[in-house]
């Protein structure tokens, strides 16, 4: 009695993604790794081979090429619902829109700072996508990945809203992973505005979870006077923060596209 011949998606312990992308590999390109390579951005046929074993993890620009093709349900390549294969891509497919991965946190909207975004985007679910947000990849060694209350490992990507409807509304943003933008050292940090019952009324406690460590305060409902410098690092004194410090909410974050929890 002759063996069964196993498909490509008959692994164990493999990731999601890798068994999807096998999939799609026998559906789509009848398992030829060298055409679905060259017909993905021309991946060659040892580095698909990896990406299909599992062995190495597939580049953003593979997943972008997959993504947009008519024979490929996004959602289903992001998290792995619906069908491998829609059966239309119509406004109403959850995951066929795309936002832009940025390559630091942003001082503004995407649209205000095309320069700091990069040439790809990845799809987010419809319910989700908004013109004002961004994908931003966290990377090694970054100080979300080493706090367990962040929750963000390395290679994660952040969906970050940047719109005022998220950045100016208290209940939106309080108590989730935020981005602020500093004037002195002039970069953006990560930090959680919390609720402590010692607070002053008057402003929130910010944990900062970046690697340059400071305490900070968010001046509650209030826009940065004119006469007042921005956010200046300065010792042990705490940095304030007013309302328009804050630049980013960060909505969901992902590995790879395998599942989407909500932060």
């Amino acid at each position: 009695m002759g063996r069964r011949r196993k498909n490509l998606s008959d692994r164990e312990g493999d990731s999601p993604l890798a068994a999807r992308l096998r999939l799609l590999c026998e559906r789509v390109w009848d398992g030829n790794k060298t055409r679905m390579g060259r017909d993905c951005g021309g991946v060659d046929q040892p580095t698909m081979s990896r990406v299909l074993a599992g062995r190495q993890q597939p580049s953003v620009e593979l997943l972008e090429a997959l993504a947009r093709r008519e024979d490929v349900n996004p959602r289903w390549l992001v998290c792995g619902h619906g069908e491998p294969r829609p059966a239309s891509r119509g406004p109403d497919l959850a995951g066929g829109d795309f936002s832009p991965i940025a390559k630091t946190p942003l001082p503004d909207e995407p649209g205000n700072c095309p320069e700091l975004l990069t040439h790809t985007s990845l799809p987010v679910a419809t319910s989700f996508f908004s013109p004002t947000a961004y994908w931003y990849a966290v990377p090694k060694r970054h100080a979300l990945t080493r706090s367990k209350s962040g929750g963000v490992s390395a290679g994660a990507y952040l969906l970050i809203e940047a719109s005022p409807a998220w950045t100016r509304e208290e209940r939106r943003y309080r108590g989730r992973l935020c981005v602020f933008r500093l004037s002195h050292p002039a970069r953006q940090v990560f930090g959680v505005v919390v609720d402590l019952t010692f607070d002053d009324e008057h402003t929130l406690q910010v944990k900062i979870m970046d690697d340059l460590s400071f305490p900070a305060e968010l001046r509650r409902g209030a826009d940065r006077p004119p006469d007042v410098q921005g956010p200046h690092v300065s010792g042990l004194v705490p940095v304030l923060f007013y309302r328009d410090d804050l630049v980013g909410v960060a909505l969901q974050a992902c590995r790879l596209l395998d599942q989407f929890p909500e932060f």
